[in-house]
């Protein structure tokens, strides 16, 4: 899925639409694989799942965030987002 996951974002020409597109289409057709990300998707990041400590590199140097309560890749998204809405 790796390999797919990287040219639906090289054909995405910098769209967040189209690869949400792209992304929908492919979930929706596999019912187990749509239960999987959608528990695994929320807690990218959280100590004890996946990238927990690229996540604790990237609050720091990329984000930035010294916000206690973001601990999920989502949450420091959601904050990024509105970060930059306040600035």
């Amino acid at each position: 899925m790796k390999e797919e996951i990287i040219e639906a974002v090289r054909n995405s020409e910098n769209s967040d639409v189209k690869l949400a597109h792209w992304f929908n289409q492919r979930i929706d057709a596999d019912t187990e694989l749509k239960e999987s990300w959608n528990t695994l998707a929320v807690n990218l990041g959280k100590k004890g799942f996946p990238k927990a400590w690229v996540f604790v590199l990237a609050k720091r140097f990329l984000y930035k965030c010294k916000d206690p309560s973001i601990n999920t890749a989502f949450d420091a998204i959601d904050w990024d987002e509105q970060e930059e809405v306040r600035n």
